[in-house]
């Protein structure tokens, strides 16, 4: 898991308006600064979580399909939106526990890839209990995906 950056002060404001107030700049300035990170990882492709339809709808935008374009534009690294799809509309995992975090996303995500990959980062803004990237790691190593990583802008120390 690659997460350089720690959830709480100006982080975390920072990434909130990246995520609700459609700051979508806020992905390429975090990025600027800690490209380096990423820099040394080798990855076929970029996979963004996914936001289940509905939830894109009121969104209007998918931050960590935001942060993954920012990346792949940075590392040069191709970028796959399609495969990894969120069939499942969950509550939203801030607030829930970690019991009811692990339910919540069961059965939540479906991949189909359209070429065989041995190697992707899976990319999204923060890291709470990694209950969202755990979900998907057994969904990809079930398609054959060799190696999975997890790649966020921040690592929350302690979730809600």
């Amino acid at each position: 898991m690659i997460a350089p950056l720690i959830y709480t002060g100006w982080t975390r404001k920072i990434i909130q308006d990246l995520k609700f107030n459609e700051q979508l700049h806020n992905a390429n300035a975090l990025l600027t600064h800690i490209q380096p990170y990423y820099q040394n990882s080798r990855v076929d492709v970029l996979l963004p979580v996914p936001l289940h339809k509905t939830r894109l709808l009121e969104r209007g935008y998918n931050q960590a399909e935001e942060i993954a374009t920012a990346l792949s534009l940075l590392l040069n690294i191709p970028i796959d939106r399609c495969s990894l799809k969120r069939v499942k509309a969950t509550q939203a995992q801030s607030g829930l526990s970690l019991n009811k975090r692990h339910k919540n996303i069961q059965k939540a995500f479906e991949y189909t890839p359209q070429q065989q990959y041995k190697s992707v980062a899976l990319i999204d803004d923060i890291i709470t209990t990694g209950s969202t990237m755990t979900e998907i790691c057994k969904v990809l190593k079930k398609s054959g995906v060799q190696q999975i990583q997890v790649w966020s802008l921040a690592r929350a120390l302690k979730h809600d």
